[in-house]
C-alpha cells in the first residue's frame, strides 16, 4: 500500500545500495537478522512499480563508484559472499536508468540531463569499456576516461 502510495505522489525512493555491500552481513547475521536482511531494499519492486528509483552511495561513507553501485544492485551480495533479497537485482539497464535518468528526475532536472538529447546539458562520461556486456563481477573495474559536463571537458585521464 505505501509503495502504491509513493508512485501516485510521483515520489522516488533512492537507495543506498551498499549496505547490502558493506553491512549486508551485520544485518544478516546480528543487527535485524537473516529474515529481515532478506526484505531489504526492493529495487526490483520499485522499478516494478514505476517509481522511479536511484542508487547513491553517500560518499564519502563510500567510495563514489556508480559502476560499483550498479555491480551492488545486480549480484545483491555482501562482502562475504552472502546473497540478500537476490529477487530484488536488477538489470544493466535499469541499474544505468537509476543513476542517470531517474536521478535527473528526482531533481526535477529531467528537461535539462540525465539522458542525452538535443537541447540537454551534454554532461557525459567516457569509460574504458561497455558497462552492457561487462561482467556483473567486473563492473567496479570500469574507469572513467573522460567527463564532459555542458558538452566541455573537465576531465581527462592520464
Amino acid at each position: 500500500m505505501i509503495r502504491h502510495s509513493l508512485a501516485a505522489l510521483g515520489v522516488s525512493p533512492s537507495f543506498h545500495i551498499h549496505h547490502i555491500k558493506y553491512y549486508g552481513d551485520a544485518l544478516a547475521n546480528s543487527i535485524v537478522g537473516l529474515a529481515a536482511a532478506q526484505q531489504t531494499l526492493p529495487v526490483r519492486s520499485a522499478f516494478a512499480q514505476g517509481v522511479q528509483p536511484t542508487l547513491h552511495a553517500d560518499s564519502p561513507m563510500f567510495p563514489p563508484q556508480g559502476f560499483a553501485l550498479m555491480q551492488t544492485a545486480m549480484n545483491r551480495t555482501t562482502g562475504l559472499g552472502l546473497k540478500l533479497n537476490a529477487e530484488e537485482s536488477i538489470t544493466a539497464q535499469q541499474a544505468l536508468r537509476a543513476m542517470t535518468i531517474h536521478g535527473a528526475y528526482q531533481l526535477r532536472l529531467q528537461d535539462k540531463t540525465g539522458s542525452l538529447e538535443v537541447g540537454k546539458w551534454a554532461d557525459l562520461q567516457v569509460v574504458d569499456r561497455n558497462p552492457y556486456t561487462t561482467p556483473v563481477h567486473e563492473l567496479d573495474r570500469i574507469r572513467t576516461l573522460a567527463v564532459y559536463v555542458g558538452g566541455k571537458p573537465q576531465y581527462q585521464a592520464p
